[in-house]
């Protein structure tokens, strides 16, 4: 059996979109007939100096962005108070980390120890090709000639500089088969590229409800909620959510992101769920009566699971890119487009959603994406059967 190594956001992760897209990919590859792991890389573990890693941030501009968020956290900090039900939410994660098949952890100076274990190595998905935090390890330059494919990378950015284009346009020239999640810079990186790149589903719409159904919690909350999950830190979301609630008459069950949580989450919910795992986290999804979030996998999982929800923007004031461009791909190919919602006076404007025509528009776009999946890991199985033969 072939052996198959996924390198992505997986290893000691906080993030249920990172930490569910990983259990997905595992698992569908398994599927098709692999022997397959995450590859448990920690990226907080650099081989470079400090001042090397200093002398990068600044040569590649991130320095002040660093700066203004680590600025913007401090003064959260100020007002935040860790609790246990964070520490259990920790827990919890470790404990879904550990369903899925992994290695033993590696750093970027030890991953090279990898490559013993296994025959073909995915990167993906997620913003594993983000110019701000992007490095060799997820690019797979330590995996050298072996078959490399990368499934659903997301770049994560609206624009590019041409130094960055030119970095992908090498990286892509050394792998097998190449796919990204967003259809922006498909085009544009085949033609510089000279290779036929394909736009996938996030490994979490491979998956069908009656999958994640299978790991998801008891229900956690008796009645009915709106749920919220915003990750932004924009305040005039958190208006819009309790305005809808109310509109709804709902109760707001709130999940407050670690990065942005704070005493007064408890002011805007009548539910605040610190101590949610991502068993929880599907549960909640599950069985709200409406999903309000500006999440990329919160919005995956109320298609997933035909719930009425609203996507807000999402824009840090550290950052001047929205992280909107991902979630409108998805709700583009999918012609839910409408659920964007740039105000709460444009309520009555958003038409319900059709899931019938949803779900015709997503059979035909994960027929698709595991049709690239199954084809690029077999085209490897081919080509080792032809030498052999």
């Amino acid at each position: 059996m072939r052996r198959v190594g996924i390198l992505t956001f997986y290893y000691n992760v906080r993030n249920y979109g990172a930490m569910l897209q990983a259990f997905a990919l595992c698992k569908t590859i398994t599927g098709l007939g692999y022997e397959c792991r995450q590859i448990s890389y920690d990226r907080f573990i650099s081989s470079k100096t400090t001042s090397q890693q200093i002398k990068e941030y600044i040569r590649n501009k991130k320095f002040i962005k660093l700066i203004k968020k680590g600025m913007a956290v401090a003064k959260r900090k100020n007002r935040c108070r860790i609790t246990k039900d964070l520490v259990i939410r920790n827990e919890m994660f470790d404990e879904f980390m550990r369903l899925i098949p992994h290695t033993v952890p590696y750093t970027e100076q030890t991953i090279g120890e990898s490559l013993a274990q296994f025959d073909i190595f995915v990167c993906g998905s997620d913003q594993i090709w983000n110019p701000d935090w992007s490095n060799d390890v997820f690019f797979l330059k330590f995996a050298g000639p072996a078959v490399k494919i990368a499934y659903a990378a997301s770049i994560g950015h609206s624009s590019l500089t041409e130094g960055y284009k030119m970095k992908l346009v090498e990286v892509i020239s050394g792998f097998d088969s190449v796919s990204l999640r967003e259809h922006q810079f498909v085009e544009e990186l085949s033609t510089l590229a000279g290779k036929n790149i394909k736009c996938v589903l996030d490994p979490t719409m491979l998956l069908r409800k009656e999958d994640y159904e299978k790991i998801c919690s008891e229900n956690i909350i008796d009645g009915e909620y709106a749920l919220v999950y915003l990750l932004g830190s924009n305040k005039a979301n958190i208006r819009t959510a309790r305005k809808i609630g109310k509109y709804l008459g709902l109760k707001i069950a709130y999940i407050p992101y670690v990065g942005n949580f704070s005493l007064n989450d408890k002011k805007n919910s009548d539910f605040l769920l610190c101590d949610v795992g991502p068993r929880e986290f599907l549960s909640l999804i599950k069985n709200a009566r409406v999903v309000i979030t500006d999440s990329f996998h919160a919005c995956v999982f109320s298609i997933i699971f035909h719930k009425n929800f609203y996507c807000l923007e999402r824009k840090e004031s550290w950052h001047k890119l929205t992280m909107g461009n991902r979630i409108s791909s998805l709700l583009g190919d999918v012609s839910l487009k409408g659920r964007l919602l740039k105000s709460f006076d444009d309520i009555n404007n958003i038409p319900p959603i059709n899931y019938d025509s949803v779900d015709l528009k997503l059979n035909e776009l994960r027929k698709n994406s595991m049709n690239f999946l199954r084809q690029s890991l077999d085209n490897v199985r081919k080509e080792n059967e032809k030498r052999q033969g």
